[in-house]
């Protein structure tokens, strides 16, 4: 499968935008906008993930909304649902974020999950400075995000990243509450 030509880099930023659907990513991967034929891959590696770390897959609650992208997601422009894919095709990870109930200005990152193998290579950190990125250009102010602290790899680049603890935890399985203002998002390596 051949990539796409390069239609324009911008020297501000680590992601090449490719044709209008691909962002060129590190470790010879691409992120995209999530399609209806994701649906099952993304269950499936979400599900995996979860109980690799002994935390319930629960897809008719915490995670309903990786299931039913359009309603939570593309409905009236709530957010948008990334998956990230190898340059054979294969998903191995997904971001998203949407429209936070703390209000009109704040948004909240979600299933931010890479498979075990794309860990420790600088991927997770580019797909989160991609959701900023996209986050910061429609305007945002703040930008919320709850974890688990037995994700401790995620803990630390979130940390790195600039997000702060505070309170309001509303999943049940996550025990962290972190916020970041967007005037604080930058590309960082």
């Amino acid at each position: 499968k051949k990539w796409p030509r390069m239609n324009a880099c911008s020297s501000r930023s680590r992601f090449c935008i490719m044709d209008s659907s691909y962002i060129e990513l590190p470790c010879n991967c691409r992120a995209r906008l999530w399609k209806p034929e994701d649906r099952e891959i993304v269950g499936e590696i979400i599900r995996e993930i979860l109980e690799s770390y002994g935390i319930a897959y629960e897809p008719d609650n915490a995670d309903r909304d990786a299931l039913l992208v359009e309603e939570y997601y593309i409905k009236d422009n709530r957010g948008e649902f990334w998956v990230v894919e190898t340059h054979l095709g294969r998903v191995v990870g997904t971001s998203a974020f949407y429209k936070s109930n703390k209000g009109d200005e704040s948004v909240e990152i979600r299933k931010m999950y890479l498979v075990p193998e794309m860990r420790g290579k600088g991927l997770g950190k580019a797909l989160l400075n991609l959701i900023e990125q996209r986050i910061k250009a429609k305007g945002y102010m703040k930008v919320y995000l709850e974890t688990a602290s037995v994700l401790k790899e995620a803990c630390i680049m979130y940390q790195r990243a600039g997000y702060l603890p505070t309170c309001g935890v509303e999943t049940e399985r996550c025990d962290i509450m972190m916020v970041k203002e967007c005037t604080d998002i930058v590309t960082f390596k």
